[in-house]
């Protein structure tokens, strides 16, 4: 009815013909061009480098499957984290935690420790912190703060640089024991203190003492900002949504490893959920709702991918030293 033509039928799954219902191609050595079949799909050869990746993500010979862009990448090529295909796989690479990238190279401004990345602020071993990919001094009076925000003897860490005991803050009171004040008077950025403005207006603030996180207390509008240790089980998430031995941050807060991530996610193992198989950078998002649970770790639709670094998006609202949220959360970019 309607007047319109009626369908045709044509052939379909062979070479150079569109992909049959649910992307099947049916010639040897062949696949669709666009996964699932979708429209424009067409069969071609696949499994040589520079193809498609054929069924169950195989290519021929010794190259490999690359999760990134579905084709197959010669062995010895380059996969398109960086990283050399070798024995059948493409390695993730570059991002906190993982093996350092061709040239001892890491994404985001990390730096390479030895074969393993270290995310931008974070600890390189004794007085010493990654910073914008460089090894830097760290700790002493007018140095960059160490990992974790810390300072030496007892002093604080203000807008990523370190002020001794004893020296001002830089917001007109003294630091003593990594507590500097408002311009009020009243102490904070320690544990269990409010936290300190950041001089940018906005939501929250800073803690000056090492370990800690500003998270907002009450709510309903009304709530106040207050410094807390973070990291732990049962803790509040450190920046970046990090936790230590291997946590996952759920919901703001850390599951220790072994622990239940909630939501029907499994246990959390290694930062991420599902016994280790979701949550974190290169792996595909947890369920749930629960997005991506690992360290500097966003979900990117399907997949996690990593945040905080440099021309990455943002973590929430915040980067990795010393790096600032442009645009906001939601969409910002670390610069």
């Amino acid at each position: 009815g309607g007047g319109g033509a009626p369908a045709m039928c044509a052939p379909c799954g062979g070479d150079g013909q569109a992909c049959c219902a649910g992307g099947g191609c049916t010639g040897a050595g062949l696949a669709c061009t666009v996964p699932g079949g979708g429209p424009g799909g067409m069969c071609a050869p696949c499994g040589g480098a520079g193809q498609a990746c054929c069924a169950g993500n195989t290519c021929g010979g010794s190259g490999c499957c690359d999760p990134a862009t579905s084709q197959c990448v010669a062995s010895g090529g380059m996969c398109d984290s960086g990283a050399t295909c070798a024995a059948g796989v493409c390695p993730i690479c570059g991002d906190p935690g993982q093996a350092c990238c061709a040239g001892s190279t890491c994404n985001g401004g990390g730096c390479c420790a030895g074969t393993t990345c270290v995310q931008s602020g974070g600890a390189l071993g004794t007085g010493q912190v990654c910073l914008d990919g460089t090894p830097t001094m760290c700790g002493a009076n007018g140095q960059a703060c160490c990992g974790g925000s810390s300072c030496t003897g007892g002093g604080c860490c203000v807008n990523g640089t370190c002020h001794g005991a004893g020296t001002m803050c830089g917001m007109v009171t003294t630091c003593t024991a990594g507590s500097c004040g408002t311009t009020g008077g009243t102490p904070c950025g320690a544990s269990g203190q409010a936290c300190c403005p950041t001089g940018g207006g906005g939501f929250g603030g800073q803690c000056t003492a090492g370990g800690l996180t500003c998270v907002v207390t009450g709510g309903g509008g009304g709530g106040t900002t207050m410094c807390e240790t973070c990291g732990g089980p049962g803790q509040p998430c450190c920046a970046g949504q990090a936790c230590g031995s291997g946590g996952c941050c759920v919901n703001d807060m850390c599951v220790g490893t072994g622990s239940d991530c909630g939501s029907g996610q499994g246990t959390c193992s290694a930062g991420s959920c599902m016994g280790g198989a979701c949550g974190s950078n290169g792996q595909a998002c947890c369920g749930g709702g629960l997005g991506c649970p690992g360290p500097f770790s966003i979900c990117g639709g399907t997949t996690c991918e990593a945040c905080g670094g440099a021309d990455q998006p943002c973590c929430g609202r915040s980067c990795l030293p010393p790096y600032t949220c442009q645009g906001g959360g939601g969409g910002g970019v670390c610069m």
